[in-house]
């Protein structure tokens, strides 16, 4: 009866000993400002450290969990990556209703603010407590500093992500230097609208259009804090992350001391993008296959700007014109547009309600894209080598354009008449003079290459992102 008994022992005592000699794995718990503009990147960078080691908790709001699941598995699906296994989703609560359709930043920010450290705290506990791989670090989203406070409780690695323009992060780390100089006011809300030269790199901007200044006067002030209190923690940081490349920001990258933590690995875009066979092809995709190389319009603000009705009616003009094909992303196409329209533009237009941006954009047949340049529709067009018609509405989309033309030079601004928003003739004009530009199509060919050099990782070249993320990935190995 002795032999079970010494048996059971043996594998006790062999288990314990294989548990000791385990390496223990890396362990990033993620977390991005609930809207899916901060999501997508943040899930790239999730999958970009599972497919190196890491095992990755993300974490989303009970909201927009399955939003985010499935998304990642059509990720993993198509890529087929390493890895991708080692992705968790888990989701906890982010204090508002379930009806409330979350789009009210300072309301969001406000709410989740005091809601969500509880449960992250409790989730971090419980992974620790009952999983084998305890959490080695954390990634907090600029817009979601207080999960730094709940990584600090459990005494782990911390980094910051970034999730727009690195220009948009100068201005607000550099704040100090510009409210003494008298450049921004304390409350953050200029008393003049004037063109203003904030840094010697930097493109002139109207002090109307600074990122922070978005609805009501209280508003404004209200995120101009927010921003101020998520620096406060950020500046104590190793590392920033952020969904840039150097070659596309090196001169407001230099601006900022060592000790910043400046670390672009981007473009943090869907690498569906440069896929040549799919297995299935929406329909806009196959539309796309109709038409001749270079000659469409590709129209779209994003899933958060409303145009007004107006300026709705003046594109559907003007993209007429124009005498191009067009495929034109429009939720609720027959409350905006006749009949009569629809029926006259039946051959030469595609209006879906949602298209895969990064494969439209990678198409040979799209020639331009009428964008309001969210940092992720820039990026996903610079990757693509398609030049921008730029009509920005709110936020960072004014420096995002400013960039775009006066900069990079990969683009064309939209001008508002007086009722400030964007005509018929304009629209006409500005298509032509973009398809046109020889200087705007090669700047963006170029522009291209440096997006695609950034990520190369062969004999030839290592890109600067491939770098700096090795360097981030051995960093937060570090001290497990």
């Amino acid at each position: 009866m002795w032999f079970p008994t010494f048996g059971a022992w043996l594998n006790e005592e062999m288990a314990v000993c294989e548990s000791r000699s385990r390496k223990p794995e890396p362990h990033a718990v993620i977390v991005p400002f609930p809207v899916q503009g901060h999501i997508n990147p943040m899930m790239h960078l999730a999958h970009n450290l599972a497919s190196n080691g890491f095992i990755i908790t993300f974490v989303n709001t009970v909201y927009n969990n399955s939003g985010t699941v499935k998304a990642h598995r059509k990720w993993s699906s198509e890529l087929g990556e390493a890895g991708n296994e080692r992705v968790c989703f888990r989701a906890i609560p982010d204090g508002l209703p379930e009806d409330d359709m979350r789009t009210d930043f300072a309301r969001l920010a406000r709410v989740t603010e005091t809601a969500m450290p509880p449960s992250l705290q409790k989730l971090i506990q419980e992974i620790n407590d009952e999983e084998e791989h305890q959490v080695t670090c954390l990634i907090a989203d600029f817009f979601a500093p207080w999960a730094l406070d709940v990584a600090q409780q459990f005494h782990i690695q911390t980094a910051g992500f970034w999730p727009g323009i690195i220009a948009a992060y100068a201005l607000i780390y550099h704040m100090p230097d510009l409210m003494a100089r008298g450049s921004i006011p304390s409350n953050g809300i200029p008393k003049k609208q004037e063109m203003v030269k904030y840094f010697a790199h930097m493109p002139s901007l109207c002090s109307a259009n600074l990122p922070w200044l978005i609805g009501s006067e209280a508003d404004k002030e209200f995120r101009f804090q927010f921003w101020l209190r998520s620096i406060s923690r950020f500046r104590h940081l190793r590392w920033i992350v952020c969904n840039s490349f150097h070659d596309l920001e090196m001169d407001i990258i230099n601006t900022f001391p060592k000790e910043a933590g400046i670390c672009s690995i981007g473009p943090l875009i869907p690498q569906t993008a440069q896929k040549e066979t799919e297995t299935e092809k929406e329909e806009c995709l196959q539309w796309l296959d109709r038409q001749k190389r270079g000659c469409v319009i590709y129209v779209s603000f994003g899933s958060s700007v409303v145009l007004k009705e107006k300026e709705v009616e003046q594109l559907a003009e003007g993209l007429e014109a124009t005498r191009r094909p067009f495929l034109w992303v429009l939720r609720g196409v027959e409350k905006f547009l006749s009949v009569a329209y629809l029926e006259r533009l039946r051959e030469r237009a595609c209006m879906p309600s949602w298209v895969p941006q990064a494969r439209v954009l990678s198409h040979p047949s799209v020639g331009c894209f009428l964008t309001h340049c969210g940092w992720n529709s820039t990026l996903e067009s610079i990757a693509a080598g398609v030049p921008m018609l730029c009509r920005p509405c709110v936020a960072d989309q004014f420096l995002n354009a400013a960039y775009v033309v006066d900069v990079w030079k990969i683009g064309v601004a939209l001008k508002t008449n007086s009722e400030g928003i964007v005509g018929k003739i304009e629209i006409e004009e500005s298509v032509q003079r973009i398809m046109s530009s020889d200087e705007v199509q090669e700047n963006s060919r170029k522009l291209k290459k440096c997006a695609v050099d950034a990520h190369a990782r062969n004999d030839i070249m290592v890109g600067s992102s491939s770098i700096n993320f090795n360097v981030f990935l051995n960093a937060m190995k570090t001290n497990m």
